[in-house]
């Protein structure tokens, strides 16, 4: 995701010059594909999917699934209410109404297969590697530049050395200002 949201969304050289790395064969979509990628990918449309939310609302799913399962964990909202109040949620956040519970409240696997608490992690993520990107950028000398010349590597031994190899010594709070603190 990381790779996705901080270099794909980002608009920089990053896709650009590495997508033309990759498709260079392809000479009719030099220059246009990618500006065409970045206009279509940061286009904000709210709609009833996680999986598909655009990068803005993204978040606001998390919370709409945060609140309720608090909710129901606390005793304050019955379990058969769990519907009304997700649709009540999506049009509040978002402005849309699922079409039905599969589109609604039973999307996502994850109550069922019982990891309760789990979605504020996603949002956490997204702020951890925010965090540890710009680390490794200042550390590496401009990562952009580097996927522009085609050497994504300079990415792959920075998390090792920062972050991978200390396995789960350290909780994601500490490990994060570890890896992040200006030596």
């Amino acid at each position: 995701m990381v790779f996705r949201d901080l270099l794909g969304m980002g608009g920089g050289t990053v896709i650009t010059s590495s997508f033309l790395h990759l498709v260079e064969d392809l000479r009719r979509f030099k220059g246009s594909l990618p500006a065409r990628r970045m206009t279509t990918s940061a286009r904000v449309t709210p709609g009833p999917n996680r999986g598909r939310a655009d990068e803005v609302s993204y978040n606001l799913h998390i919370i709409i699934r945060s609140e309720p399962e608090q909710a129901m964990l606390s005793g304050d909202l019955p379990v058969a209410d769990l519907p009304g109040a997700w649709n009540e949620a999506y049009r509040t956040y978002l402005g849309v109404t699922p079409r039905n519970d599969a589109e609604g409240c039973l999307q996502d696997g994850h109550w069922s297969e019982g990891m309760i608490g789990y979605f504020p992690t996603y949002p956490l993520g997204n702020l951890y590697a925010a965090q540890l990107f710009e680390r490794a950028d200042r550390d590496l000398g401009g990562v952009e530049e580097a996927f522009a010349r085609g050497d994504f590597g300079c990415l792959l031994g920075w998390p090792r050395d920062r972050v991978h190899r200390h396995g789960s010594r350290y909780s994601a709070k500490e490990l994060v200002e570890r890896a992040t603190r200006i030596n």
